[in-house]
């Protein structure tokens, strides 16, 4: 007998509990393969959701970063940028300053030296006579010093020189001595002078005497010198420069007059 032959057989009870036995297992294996796919659904799920959240997080991390790098690269452009801005400033602000102050001290040293020079001496030639031109003489000339400050006038020293030539030019020229010899001078009050004598020997003529004393002038007679100071304050050097040429000698009177060039005061 068969299997086919002992299940026609077989009581439709025991048929029963078998098909129900079958289906129970039929069951049980299926909810079983059905547990293990959720299960593997739920893993992949899970895997899937965890590389979600990973690449989530990367590009979180990745965006914080750029942010980050970005702020720090703004925040030190701005930096840079401010420093600039406070070094242009502090420069253009230093630069105002100084030439406020440049010119501030210009102003005041313009104002002391104004006032230097309101209240310094001022020692200059007032006059140039002939005292004395005859024959058998010699030739005597005074000349006049007058201080025309308001200080006196110190530490005087005054150096003359004498030439003549047989051509008339308008003052000192480059091959004239000027080794002067310095004689120290009484000082000079405001508003006061002195007079210094210059004497040459007829003699240093030798017979050119007379073409100073002819109608037309043959020989002329210049005499040229410096003279230097100081005043109270001793903060500069005063020199004056004269020069003065021997005129209309044929007369009672000759004279002297002033050069053209060389005359000069600071």
């Amino acid at each position: 007998m068969n299997v086919f032959q002992r299940w026609r057989q077989t009581a439709l009870h025991n048929k029963a509990m078998v098909w129900t036995s079958f289906l129970v297992a039929f069951g049980t294996v299926f909810y079983a393969i059905a547990a293990a796919c959720q299960i593997q659904l739920m893993k992949q799920s899970a895997r899937q959701s965890s590389e979600q959240v990973e690449r989530l997080v990367g590009t979180t991390n990745t965006a914080i970063t750029k942010a980050i790098d970005d702020s720090g690269k703004s925040l030190s452009k701005a930096l840079v940028q401010n420093k600039e801005a406070f070094d242009t400033s502090l420069s253009q602000a230093k630069k105002s300053l100084d030439a406020s102050a440049a010119q501030s001290k210009a102003v005041l040293d313009a104002n002391i030296a104004a006032s230097h020079l309101d209240q310094r001496a001022w020692l200059g030639v007032r006059g140039i006579q002939v005292v004395q031109f005859e024959q058998g003489k010699s030739l005597k000339i005074n000349v006049e010093f007058f201080n025309s400050g308001k200080s006196p006038a110190l530490a005087v020293t005054s150096g003359t020189k004498f030439n003549y030539l047989a051509k008339f030019v308008t003052g000192p020229e480059s091959d004239w001595n000027m080794n002067f010899t310095f004689e120290p001078g009484q000082s000079v009050p405001p508003q006061g002078g002195f007079s210094k004598q210059i004497e040459v020997a007829l003699s240093v003529f030798g017979p050119r005497y007379l073409m100073l004393k002819a109608p037309t002038t043959l020989l002329w007679f210049y005499i040229y010198g410096i003279t230097k100071y100081t005043d109270i304050s001793n903060t500069f050097s005063g020199e004056t420069k004269f020069c003065s040429y021997l005129g209309k000698t044929d007369t009672a009177s000759p004279e002297m007059l002033y050069c053209n060039t060389y005359n000069d005061m600071k």
